[in-house]
């Protein structure tokens, strides 16, 4: 795969690539001695890129907007109770993407 070999090519200091498709993991690397079982320090980069998967939904109004309910988004399933999805129904997009929730 070009991009495995280019991701262990590169002096750009990538750690870990996974790629899911419907729901599946169906790849993954790794390229220190860090693997899928060790916590990695990421910084911002992770709410970095949600935040931008989410102004692409909201741009192809897959999602309302910023102010839309956590619950809404989310399916139904993932909720263990009637009282989570009611609490997430509380929680906006926004405060999750900026850490308040």
């Amino acid at each position: 795969m070009r991009l495995a070999e280019w991701v262990r090519e590169t002096s750009t200091p990538i750690y870990s690539v996974l790629i899911s498709r419907h729901g599946k993991l169906v790849f993954e690397l790794y390229t220190s001695s860090l693997g899928r079982d060790e916590a990695h320090y990421v910084m911002s980069v992770t709410k970095s890129f949600t935040s931008a998967l989410v102004g692409a939904a909201i741009d192809r109004h897959v999602i309302r907007g910023p102010d839309t309910a956590v619950a809404e988004v989310l399916p139904r399933r993932l909720f263990a109770s009637e009282a989570d999805f009611e609490r997430f129904h509380r929680l906006s997009v926004k405060d999750v993407l900026g850490m308040s929730a």
